[in-house]
């Protein structure tokens, strides 16, 4: 007889199937701290299935907005990039750089980039809007380099003249009330069974209420619901993304109605409007 396992109940997608926006790394250069869209350490780890392996292995944490499963934090110093710390992708404890690196390569500057090149534009100064259109961050300014084998070059920073950066807050304050974040500072907890489940928790309170199809459809792959967390913690705007077959459907959909209470989630210590998809993926044994 067959069995349900379901493999894998993720609050992400990948950018390739959605393309959902991730947490950034930050990059420590003088006395400021910027926050980019480029992941320097995935490289490496796309190059090397043993560190690839050693990293997944690092942490069983499960992040809507982080499906590389680690944060790194880079400093620039002496026109280097060095790898400095690494999290795992809840930013809950701290990755040992031993763990990945001989010891040969780490010093007290951390992980030289040597592996690294890229164009480089990172955001700067303070945050001013979210984009809806792009899915991108809008700052004060942009800090621009050439990276090549970890060796920095030709840096600039470019600063948006005072009357623009005046037009995005305007902007910002005109929408607040009706915008919909993909990404915000805390994420929404869900309030039920008489405790909060933050999103790296949700897997449990799923494979808690899921219920295998009673009537015997054969469906293996996967179905997306994407639903609206509301400033008051009441969710709405579900829909299906993607379905798979109707009993399956039917069934996580029923997941997402038990999902009544949340805390929303916050930017800047405001309640906004958080848009959240539940991909439920399915495999028999």
């Amino acid at each position: 007889m067959r069995k349900l396992i379901i493999i894998s109940i993720l609050f992400f997608l990948s950018a390739i199937v959605l393309a959902t926006p991730q947490d950034p790394e930050a990059i420590i250069y003088g006395k400021d701290t910027m926050y980019v869209d480029f992941f320097p350490f995935e490289v490496l780890m796309n190059r090397n299935e043993e560190l690839h392996k050693k990293t997944m292995n690092a942490s069983d944490c499960i992040q809507s907005s982080c499906w590389r499963g680690h944060h790194g934090t880079w400093k620039i110093e002496n026109d280097s990039l060095f790898l400095v710390k690494l999290e795992d992708g809840c930013q809950e404890k701290e990755l040992n750089l031993s763990l990945f690196f001989d010891a040969s390569e780490i010093s007290n500057k951390g992980v030289f980039a040597y592996w690294f090149s890229q164009r480089v534009f990172a955001n700067y100064g303070k945050w001013l809007d979210f984009d809806e259109i792009t899915w991108s961050s809008i700052y004060e300014g942009t800090f621009k380099c050439n990276i090549n084998g970890g060796i920095i070059s030709n840096v600039r920073i470019e600063m948006k003249d005072p009357s623009e950066i005046n037009f995005f807050i305007k902007e910002r304050i005109e929408k607040e009330d009706t915008m919909v974040c993909l990404i915000v500072e805390e994420y929404p907890i869900l309030i039920t069974d008489n405790r909060e489940y933050k999103p790296e928790d949700l897997k449990e309170f799923i494979l808690k209420h899921i219920r295998y199809p009673a009537n015997g459809d054969d469906c293996m792959g996967s179905v997306y619901i994407s639903f609206v967390v509301e400033k008051d913690g009441t969710i709405s705007n579900k829909e299906f993304e993607r379905k798979l077959c109707d009993s399956f459907d039917e069934e996580a959909m029923k997941v997402i109605d038990l999902m009544t209470k949340w805390k929303p989630g916050f930017i800047n210590d405001k309640s906004v409007r958080t848009k959240m998809t539940l991909p439920l993926r399915y495999r028999y044994e």
